[in-house]
């Protein structure tokens, strides 16, 4: 008996991880813009928010950022996918975008966009090829001036022993 009602509880766990991850309004092949107010309640982001309060960014450079920050003429691009867990490499998007809240960027200075891969067409292929997911642009005048994911793994090649963190890398970009 004790085996039936966990063989039942377990499938009941199963079906609703299984479905959980399922969006069936998002057969689309473009990729969706996101709002930080509702970004929790979309498929796919559950975790965002509890990953995005574990990253403390460095409170002397985002005093930085909130002084050097141009709302005229700086925007950042931002290509998340959406996913049932927050793996390794999806923490980038939840830090970069604490970065961003705790800077006090407004959101009329990014757009997120969520795709499914890398070939989900998006607004900007004119000018982006997505490669990797989650990447991150910052754009000055609607030229973009970094690649952040590029510019991070070159940092880290080029400097093994060391470490940089997203708040830095938009301080540099906006610096220039």
């Amino acid at each position: 008996m004790k085996k039936l009602l966990f063989f039942s509880i377990s499938a009941i766990f199963l079906a609703l991880a299984l479905t959980s991850c399922e969006d069936s309004s998002s057969a689309s092949n473009d990729a969706d813009i996101l709002h930080l107010n509702t970004i929790q309640s979309q498929v796919g982001y559950t975790w965002f928010y509890e990953e995005a309060n574990i990253y403390e960014p460095i409170p002397e450079v985002i005093n930085q950022i909130q002084q050097t920050f141009d709302t005229d003429h700086y925007f950042f691009l931002v290509y998340s996918q959406p996913s049932c867990s927050c793996e390794l490499k999806q923490l980038a998007f939840p830090h970069f975008m604490k970065t961003i809240i705790d800077a006090n960027i407004p959101e009329s200075n990014y757009t997120i966009f969520s795709m499914q891969n890398e070939n989900t067409k998006h607004p900007h292929e004119n000018i982006i090829n997505i490669t990797n997911l989650p990447e991150f642009y910052v754009l000055r005048d609607t030229v973009v001036i970094m690649d952040v994911q590029k510019a991070m793994l070159e940092y880290m090649i080029a400097h093994p022993d060391d470490s940089i963190t997203y708040e830095e890398l938009i301080l540099d970009a906006i610096s220039e």
